[in-house]
């Protein structure tokens, strides 16, 4: 009897601490948990509301006769909402052959593109995780009208209307008229903080005409808040301010005297 108190002793308490164990793992669990599940509750109060911004026509460039130089032109932008394709794909795996199908399907209506490039495109570190992210312009129509009947295989993926630049002498005068481009890091730090509400995103005057009248030719864009659902799809908007287009700049060139000019250099 006296022999096996001391086994009988041992198997108490590892009885006991396994007990200890358990309770110290599962209050531990019991913690973390209620720190993940407020954490999330705590972003999607967070992401309940989205900001928008809706880029403005930039103004046209006229020469002293009133020639449209430089004008806009309407064209379908495929975008990808980054938060509802996250959502729907969550595999990084899922994503890159998301991104085959889409490039696959974008070349078949007459636009090339790679899916490397779309991939890229949704990783640029100028989007966050809620941002309409651009992947292509001047896709023809029925395109947009086979992502309407094939929502369901490309999630996040819209066609919007968006405008570029137009050019109608060509490449007339172009090293005057200029051109603009994506902005960079560097010019978008000294803007951010412009009444023309720049995102990182917009494109800016480079060079020529276009760059040095772009507090000119720059409008402001349409912002909206909205209400999303967990989806990430709109439920509301909340408020919204319209859009501003850009003035337009009437030079003192002439472009038919600037076409003499050319032809006898």
């Amino acid at each position: 009897m006296n022999d096996r108190s001391p086994l009988r002793l041992a198997m108490l308490g590892v009885l006991v601490l396994g007990l200890f164990v358990s309770l110290f793992a599962r209050l531990w669990y019991l913690q973390v948990a209620e720190e993940q599940r407020d954490a999330a509750q705590q972003v999607a109060q967070e992401n309940l509301f989205r900001t928008v911004y809706t880029s403005a026509p930039r103004g046209r460039v006229l020469d002293r006769n009133d020639n449209v130089l430089i004008d806009n032109r309407l064209v379908n932008e495929v975008v990808v909402d980054k938060f509802s394709l996250n959502e729907s794909l969550p595999r990084e795996s899922d994503r890159r052959e998301f991104a085959i199908k889409l490039a696959r399907e974008i070349s078949s209506a007459g636009r090339l593109i790679k899916a490397v490039d779309i991939e890229s495109a949704l990783r640029d570190p100028r989007y966050g995780p809620f941002d309409v992210v651009p992947i292509v312009k001047d896709v023809p129509e029925r395109f947009s009208i086979l992502i309407g009947e094939r929502e369901d295989d490309f999630p996040g993926v819209e066609v919007r209307k968006t405008n570029v630049r137009f050019y109608p002498y060509g490449q007339r005068a172009s090293h005057l008229l200029g051109y603009v481009g994506a902005i960079n890091a560097p010019t978008y730090e000294q803007v951010r903080e412009s009444v023309k509400l720049y995102q990182p995103t917009d494109e800016i005057g480079i060079t020529g005409v276009e760059a040095s009248f772009e507090d000119i030719l720059r409008g402001t864009p349409q912002v909206e808040v909205i209400e999303v659902d967990a989806a990430g799809d709109r439920i509301a908007v909340i408020s919204a301010a319209e859009a501003v287009p850009g003035n337009d700049v009437r030079l003192t060139l002439d472009i038919n005297l600037q076409a003499l000019v050319e032809q006898e250099l």
